[in-house]
């Protein structure tokens, strides 16, 4: 049961970073931003209207509201994973601390965008 749930977890993982990038590039920016340099957006626009600014938003806030060390498992395990080589593993944790962090965050993240009605 335990390795559904991972399966799960990495199907999620994967189309968020793909939604990630589509989003970034309908907003007329390049899929290699990372979501601290993406612009703020104008609150003016409905939401309703711009699904892709609204999960940047989204994203946007997540990060910022997050601790040092989960912004960078967001960034290079969620968002940018196979980008960069993880050479903050060595310090930071192991693999499996990692895993771990990875896990609560992508179940984070996927409570509060059925909440907020955000879809990949």
């Amino acid at each position: 049961m335990g390795k559904k749930k991972n399966i799960d977890g990495d199907a999620f993982a994967m189309a968020l970073r793909k939604r990630y990038r589509k989003a970034l590039l309908s907003m007329g920016l390049p899929s290699s931003f990372h979501i601290y340099e993406s612009p703020r957006f104008c609150p003016g626009f409905a939401e309703g209207d711009f699904p892709d600014a609204r999960l940047l938003r989204f994203l946007r806030r997540t990060y910022a509201e997050l601790p040092t060390y989960d912004r960078q498992v967001l960034l290079a395990e969620i968002l940018e994973k196979g980008r960069y080589y993880p050479f903050w593993y060595e310090e930071w944790g192991s693999k499996k601390e990692i895993q771990k962090r990875v896990d609560t965050l992508l179940l984070s993240i996927r409570e509060k965008m059925k909440t907020r009605g955000i879809r990949l």
